[in-house]
């Protein structure tokens, strides 16, 4: 009995989280739409050559980003309570921006890397 009484816990948090997240991902769909809409096909997918539908895109752009730290913070929220909400949110932003460092480095080492090879063929990595 009391592990049904687990889930249902479980289950009404991932409810709570869902419920608050939908708002910011309908938003930035149809965002995302209208800016696509108005764009030019091209080989590679739709452009958007409009500014102010290019902020719209970028717009719609972060509203599908933030849809898991909301979907966290909520979670957490119907757990804990209100001081659940912003260590779950800090955690995914601190593990965010650690994955953008890392890309940095990332790139920066494949731009040294195309520089040794341009220096020395033999010792390109990929």
């Amino acid at each position: 009995m009391k592990n049904n009484k687990v889930w249902k816990d479980i289950q009404k948090a991932f409810n709570t989280g869902v419920s608050y997240m939908l708002p910011s991902v309908v938003v930035g769909g149809i965002l995302l739409a209208v800016a696509l809409a108005t764009g030019t096909a091209t080989d590679t997918g739709m452009e958007v050559t409009n500014p102010f539908m290019k902020n719209l895109n970028d717009l719609g752009s972060a509203g599908f980003a933030m849809m898991i730290p909301i979907l966290s913070g909520y979670i957490a929220y119907s757990l804990a309570g209100k001081p659940g909400i912003a260590p779950s949110v800090a955690v995914f932003l601190k593990r965010f921006s650690g994955g953008l460092v890392f890309t940095h480095f990332l790139k920066r080492g494949r731009r040294l890397d195309a520089v040794a090879h341009a220096r020395n063929p033999s010792t390109f990595r990929g």
